[in-house]
């Protein structure tokens, strides 16, 4: 199986997370890059006013896939911009299963929202909607409190802490994969 991984990451939890993945999958990886530089005032701009960032050109060969991973930060309940913006504009495009992942806070409703929103900028529902979610390796007392979750900084070494959940999340698209190759025959 063919994978490509395409994130954004502001804060590099994401990347990380994208390059552990790309590892275990053994998949090729693309990073969403602004044209600007992001700062927290222009994201809180985007979101109060649903700006979608320019981004710079991503040359990829989408239909020559057959699994695509998508993996942004969710900032309030949003996709990040950046990716919105890539994901708007590969509406059209012929593009294989996806899913996507991201490493956040994690709130309550929020697996719907994002299921909805890949469905709105992509025009088709994704395999899985993943959230590792960061209160989980915070304290008891940091739980949930957004100056802790919000200034969390992952490492190569604490991103082990979801590889039960990444382990179930490959298995559950690999073998996806394999009931559809089997049912192609």
């Amino acid at each position: 199986m063919s994978t490509l991984i395409v994130y954004y990451s502001y804060t590099n939890n994401n990347r990380i997370l994208a390059t552990h993945l790309q590892q275990q999958l053994d998949a090729d990886l693309t990073e969403v890059i602004p044209k600007r530089k992001r700062f927290k005032l222009s994201i809180l701009f985007d979101l109060l006013f649903k700006r979608r960032p320019k981004i710079q050109p991503i040359k990829e060969q989408w239909s020559s896939y057959d699994q695509i991973f998508f993996i942004a930060p969710v900032w309030d309940m949003q996709i990040a911009h950046p990716m919105k913006t890539l994901l708007d504009q590969l509406k059209d495009e012929n593009l294989p299963r996806f899913s996507f992942a991201t490493l956040c806070s994690g709130r309550q409703g929020q697996q719907k929202s994002l299921e909805q929103q890949l469905q709105q900028h992509l025009g088709k529902p994704a395999e899985q909607v993943f959230q590792l979610e960061i209160n989980e390796l915070l304290p008891p007392e940091q739980k949930g409190k957004v100056q802790y979750t919000s200034t969390y900084r992952i490492d190569a070494q604490r991103i082990h802490a979801f590889d039960d959940q990444l382990t179930q999340l490959i298995e559950s698209i690999t073998s996806t994969d394999k009931h559809q190759k089997h049912a192609d025959a």
